[in-house]
């Protein structure tokens, strides 16, 4: 007898495609439908999506299976705060860097997952009811990618 139900599997932000669906081998299989048996597509994908790490074709390929992504870490485990770029757009907008970091996750079509345990930030987190203009996503998406260095595999385990 076996039991079958819904699963969410993360995926690893790599800079191959196919190199993070052998990350989450699990995840691509099922969602292909090329796994003996398997009758239920995931629902749901977490993915590290920031700027400068955006899983561009990843996001479209899910969009295109009707699979939700989850974007974790939208400010960059706090590294999007110290970059002088992302600050200056954040200043043009009159938001904070989370704020924009977190429309930008939310333009690209995702369900931003910011991480706080502070009331007031959450609060601040919420208060994104602004668009960013086409070329400055274009610009935010050329951002240079974040450098995890040795933890670079998996970051969100960052040492800390």
């Amino acid at each position: 007898m076996s039991i079958r139900r819904p699963i969410t599997i993360a995926g690893v932000a790599d800079k191959s495609f196919s190199r993070r669906c052998s990350g989450a081998l699990t995840f691509c299989t099922v969602a292909r439908g090329g796994r003996a048996g398997a009758s239920v597509t995931p629902h749901v994908n977490q993915l590290l999506t920031h700027v400068g790490n955006t899983p561009s074709e990843l996001i479209s390929y899910c969009e295109s299976k009707g699979i939700l992504v989850e974007a974790y870490s939208p400010i960059a485990h706090g590294k999007m705060l110290e970059n002088s770029e992302v600050t200056a757009m954040a200043e043009k907008y009159g938001v904070s860097v989370p704020q924009l970091c977190i429309r930008y996750t939310l333009q690209l079509g995702t369900v931003s997952l910011p991480k706080t345990a502070n009331i007031d930030h959450m609060r601040s987190n919420a208060e994104v009811d602004f668009e960013i203009a086409d070329a400055d996503m274009n610009t935010l998406l050329g951002v240079t990618a974040q450098d995890y260095g040795e933890f670079s595999e998996f970051p969100v385990y960052s040492g800390k």
